[in-house]
C-alpha cells in the first residue's frame, strides 16, 4: 500500500470564463487546483500552494505571462512544468516561452481531451519532487505537536528575511532537511557546504562562485577549524543579502551557555540572527506511529524497500527507545526492518534486533552524557534502564517491580514521571 498525493496545479488566466471552466475540468478529474487572475496573485498563490504544474496564458492585462515566465526563470532555483496558453500564439512566442522553460503550448478554444491528456503527460514528464525524508514533512505530519508547531511558526516568521539563521539542534534532528524546506519555499537555489576539512579558500570560491539567490547551508559549523570561521565572519559579512542567505546549524550549548562549545562568539552573533531550536525525537516520540506510517510509505514508493505494516507490540517499543540518533537513527532502523523481513507484518522481535544493531541503542554516558546537568542525566538514564527491563518482561509493571526491585506503587510514579508508556493493552495483560 502507497499514499497518493494529489498533484496540485495553478491555472493563470485573466479571463473569467475560460479560468473558472479549467478549474472545474481539473478539479473533477482530481487535481488540487489554484486560480489566479494575473501575474500578482499567480506569485501570491505560487507561494502558498507549490504547485506541480502551471496553466499560463500568455496573453493578459498588465504583466503578460511571457514576462511572468521570465521574472520566474530568473528569481527561483527551479520551476515546475509550464504549459503556456494562448489563443493567437506566434512561432517567435513559442520560441522564446520554450527557451524560458515553458514545457507546451495549448491553443484556445481549448480541446478537454488535449487538456487533459497535455496535463497528465507533463505531470508524467516532470514527477513531484518530494522531500527528503527528515524533520520538514513533520511540520505538515504533525503539526499539532506543540514543539513542531513552535517550529513550523518560527520557520515562517523568517522566510522572507534575508539575514543569517543559526539551527540549533542534536545530531540527526533533521536539521538540514529544515534548510532544504526554507530554500524550497523561498525559491532559492541550496548548496551544503561541507565545512570538514574544508579550506577557507575553497568556501570562499563557492560562495562568490554563485549565480542565482541560494540558500547556503553550513552544517556543524561549531565542528569547523578557526581559519574556517574566520573567514566565514568575513564572507557572511560581504555576502549575506545578496545573492547568499546562510544557514549554519551546531548542536546545543551545555550548561546554562548559548554559544555552543566550538563556535567562535563573533562568527555566532552573525549567524544567529535568527535562532531556531529544532527538537529532538524523544520531546515528540508519541507520534511516531503517524511519523513510521509515513516514513514507510516514503521508503516504499521511492526507495524500493518492501511495505510493511506494524504490530502494535512493535511500534510501543519503537515508541520508547530513546532514539539518541534521533530521525537519522529511526530512518536505518526502519530500512533495516524494511529490507530484512519475510512476512508482511514488523514483530516486537524484530524491532528489538534492529534496536540492538543500532550504533546508538545503548544509553549514553558519553560527551552528550556528561554535558548535562544531573538531575536531566540521572532521569535521562533512569528512562532508558527501566524501558529496557520493561521490554525484558514483555511489559508487565508487576514482574518489573519484582525485577528491579521498587515497590509497585513507586513503580507506577516513577514511570509516570519518566514519561514511559503504559499502554492499554499493557494494562489489560496484567488484570
Amino acid at each position: 500500500m502507497t499514499r497518493e498525493q494529489t498533484p496540485r496545479v495553478l491555472v493563470v488566466d485573466d479571463e473569467p470564463q475560460i479560468r473558472s471552466a479549467i478549474g472545474e475540468i481539473l478539479t473533477d478529474e482530481g487535481y488540487n487546483v489554484a486560480l489566479a487572475a494575473g501575474a500578482a496573485e499567480a506569485r501570491h498563490e505560487y507561494a502558498q500552494a507549490r504547485p506541480d504544474l502551471i496553466l499560463l496564458d500568455v496573453w493578459m492585462e498588465g504583466e503578460d505571462g511571457i514576462s511572468l515566465l521570465k521574472a520566474w526563470s530568473k528569481s527561483m532555483a527551479s520551476l515546475p512544468p509550464v504549459l503556456m496558453m494562448s489563443g493567437h500564439g506566434t512561432v517567435d512566442t513559442a520560441i522564446e516561452a520554450t527557451r524560458l522553460g515553458a514545457l507546451d503550448f495549448v491553443e484556445k478554444p481549448l480541446s478537454l481531451a488535449k487538456l487533459l491528456h497535455t496535463v497528465e503527460q507533463a505531470l508524467k514528464t516532470a514527477p513531484r519532487q518530494r522531500e527528503p525524508l527528515g524533520a520538514a514533512p513533520l511540520l505538515d505530519l504533525i503539526a499539532a505537536h506543540p514543539e513542531i508547531a513552535r517550529l513550523k511558526r518560527e520557520m515562517a516568521a523568517v522566510l522572507g528575511h534575508a539575514e543569517p539563521i543559526l539551527f540549533i539542534g542534536e545530531s540527526g534532528s533533521g536539521r538540514e532537511t529544515l534548510a532544504r524546506r526554507l530554500a524550497r519555499e523561498g525559491n532559492r537555489a541550496f548548496l551544503r557546504l561541507p565545512l570538514a576539512g574544508a579550506a577557507p579558500m575553497d568556501i570562499r570560491t563557492r560562495i562568490e562562485d554563485l549565480d542565482k539567490p541560494t540558500l547556503v547551508f553550513l552544517g556543524g559549523v561549531d565542528d569547523a577549524e578557526v581559519d574556517v570561521q574566520e573567514a566565514l565572519i568575513r564572507m557572511i559579512s560581504r555576502e549575506s543579502g545578496r545573492l547568499a542567505r546562510f544557514i549554519a546549524s551546531a548542536r546545543p550549548a551545555a550548561g546554562n551557555s548559548n554559544i555552543p562549545a566550538g563556535l567562535q562568539r563573533d562568527l555566532y552573533d552573525r549567524v544567529a540572527v535568527f535562532r531556531i531550536e529544532v527538537p529532538s525525537l524523544r520531546e515528540y516520540r508519541d507520534y511516531l506511529p503517524e511519523i513510521i506510517r509515513y516514513y514507510v510509505d516514503e521508503l516504499a514508493d521511492l526507495r524500493g524497500y518492501a511495505f510493511r505494516r506494524f504490530d502494535a507490540a512493535a511500534l510501543n517499543r519503537l515508541r520508547r527507545h530513546d532514539w539518541p540518533g534521533n530521525l537519522r537513527e529511526l530512518i536505518n532502523v526502519l530500512k533495516r526492518l524494511l529490507a530484512g523481513g519475510s512476512t508482511d507484518t514488523v514483530s516486537l522481535h524484530e524491532a528489538d534486533g534492529a534496536l540492538m544493531t543500532s550504533a546508538s541503542s545503548a544509553p549514553r554516558v558519553g560527551e552528550d552524557m556528561l554535558s548535562l546537568p544531573f538531575r536531566e542525566a540521572r532521569d535521562r538514564f533512569e528512562r532508558a534502564y527501566l524501558e529496557a527491563q520493561l521490554d525484558l518482561v514483555d511489559g508487565k509493571v508487576a514482574a518489573l517491580a519484582e525485577r528491579v526491585g521498587l515497590e509497585r506503587t513507586h513503580l507506577y510514579r516513577k514511570l509516570k514521571a519518566l514519561g514511559i508508556d503504559l499502554s492499554d493493552d499493557r494494562i489489560a495483560r496484567e488484570s
